[in-house]
């Protein structure tokens, strides 16, 4: 009989000791999604911070270099956030700054979306693996 009790103990021994591993790899790549997520979400705070402090140096570039107009009148003040140049041209600055925050922020939030979908892919496939 070659499928004895013994044999039978050592061989479940070793697929215990398998699934143990795939769990400790499953945990790893885990901590290390976690670790990336935490990264990501870092450098979007810091993007965050240094695109307002980008937007009030605008501010205070714009009231400082806003002169008087040929009016006599301030051509930096409030213009419905329309910075007039020289040539009477507007810009949108406030309008700007505000769609490349929006689209940094959803750029990182689809990546941090992203990274936790194959996280929860990874688990879910080691757990299976345990399970078998």
């Amino acid at each position: 009989m070659t499928n004895s009790p013994t044999g039978e103990v050592g061989r479940l021994r070793q697929q215990v000791v398998g699934c143990r591993e795939e769990v400790q790899l499953a945990r790893e790549a885990a901590d290390k999604f976690a670790r990336d997520l935490e990264d990501l979400s870092a450098a979007y705070n810091q993007l965050e911070a240094h695109s307002l402090q980008v937007e009030a140096q605008l501010r205070d570039a714009q009231l400082r270099g806003g002169g008087s107009g040929r009016d006599g009148g301030p051509t930096g003040g409030d213009t419905g956030g329309v910075v007039q140049h020289g040539g009477g041209v507007g810009l949108d600055v406030d309008h700007l700054l505000q769609e490349a925050r929006a689209a940094t922020r959803q750029e990182v939030e689809e990546e941090q979306e992203e990274s936790m979908h194959d996280l929860l892919v990874c688990l879910g496939q080691e757990e299976a693996k345990a399970e078998r």
